[in-house]
C-alpha cells in the first residue's frame, strides 16, 4: 500500500481556523483537494497494487459466480408465482406486490427487501420467496416496516416460511420503532407447520400495540382464516370494494368471490367495524 504524501506547501487553513492549523496539517493523514476553488482538507489517496496472479483469477471467477448465482435466484424470486399465475391475478386487477409496494413508499426512494431467497431449494423451488415479500421502506419520510402478500404463489396459501419472515419482519420492527404495514391478499388455508406459529404472530401485533408502533392493514383480496386478525389488530385497516374479503371460514371450507355472506367490505366497514375504510 502507498499513501500520497501531504502537500506541505498548498495546504490553506479552513476558515476562522489560525495559521498554525497549517502546520498541524502538514503532519497529518490530510492533502489538498475537494470541490474545485474549495481548499479545504480532504482524506489522503489511498493506492494498491493487486499481483493479478492464478490464485487472485481463481478467487475472482468464484466470486463472479457468486454474483451470477445470487442475480439468477433473485430474478426467480421475482418472477413470483410464474407467468400462468401472474397472468390470472393481473385479469383481476391486482398489482403484484412489490409493485404495491413501490406505490406506497415515497418517489425516489428504495425498498430494502429482506430474506428474498426464502424457501429456496424447497418445494421443488416452486415457493418463491416464501410467498411473502417483506422490507424497509420510507413513506411520508418515516422509515416503516412492509409485509405483503404474494397471491401468485399457491393462491398466497401460507407454508412455514411466511411465518418466519412475518415474525422476523415484525422482530424488525419493534426492534427498530418501525411502523407496519400489511398488505394481505391469503386464501389463508394453512399448510403444514403453520398452525403452531401462526399465535405468535399475533401476539407480536399485540405487543407492538402496547408499545405505540403504529400498524395499517390494506385488504386487497382474500383475508381468510389466520389472516383475518391482522387487519381486525391494526390501529388502521383498509378494505378494497369489491376484491377484499375477510372471513373466518369453518373447516375445509374455501372463500371465493366476496359477497355480504363472505366477509366483503360492506359489511365489515357498515355493520362489524373489523376495517375502517372502504
Amino acid at each position: 500500500m502507498k499513501r500520497d504524501k501531504p502537500k506541505k506547501d498548498h495546504v490553506a487553513a479552513p476558515a476562522g481556523m489560525s495559521g498554525s492549523f497549517q502546520g498541524q496539517l502538514a503532519n497529518s493523514w490530510y492533502t489538498e483537494g475537494g470541490l474545485p476553488g474549495v481548499q479545504e482538507p480532504t482524506a489522503p489517496v489511498i493506492r494498491s497494487r493487486v499481483k493479478i496472479d492464478d490464485t487472485f483469477k481463481k478467487r475472482e471467477a468464484h466470486n463472479i459466480q457468486l454474483i451470477a448465482d445470487l442475480t439468477k435466484w433473485t430474478n426467480w424470486a421475482h418472477a413470483a408465482g410464474g407467468d400462468k399465475a401472474v397472468e390470472i391475478h393481473r385479469s383481476r386487477g391486482k398489482m403484484l406486490p412489490r409493485e404495491r409496494i413501490n406505490m406506497v413508499i415515497d418517489a425516489g426512494t428504495e425498498f430494502m427487501e429482506i430474506n428474498t431467497l426464502a424457501a429456496w431449494e424447497r418445494y421443488n423451488n416452486e415457493v418463491p420467496g416464501g410467498g411473502i415479500v417483506s422490507g424497509i421502506g420510507v413513506i411520508h419520510g418515516r422509515e416503516c416496516m412492509l409485509i405483503a402478500n404474494d397471491a401468485t404463489v399457491k393462491g398466497g396459501t401460507p407454508f412455514p416460511e411466511v411465518t418466519k419472515k412475518y415474525a422476523r419482519a415484525q422482530a424488525i420492527a419493534e426492534q427498530c420503532h418501525l411502523p407496519c404495514i400489511y398488505l394481505v391478499d391469503d386464501d389463508g388455508t394453512p399448510s403444514a407447520g403453520t398452525m403452531a406459529m401462526g399465535g405468535a404472530l399475533f401476539k407480536n401485533q399485540a405487543v407492538m400495540s402496547s408499545m405505540r408502533i403504529p400498524q395499517v392493514a390494506c385488504v386487497l383480496g382474500k383475508c381468510a382464516a389466520g389472516n383475518a386478525y391482522i387487519p381486525a389488530l391494526c390501529d388502521e385497516s383498509v378494505i378494497v370494494k369489491g376484491a377484499g374479503s375477510v372471513v373466518l371460514p369453518t373447516s375445509g371450507q374455501k372463500t371465493e368471490t366476496p359477497s355480504p355472506d363472505s366477509g366483503s367490505g360492506m359489511i365489515h366497514t357498515s355493520k362489524t367495524g373489523v376495517v375502517d375504510h372502504l
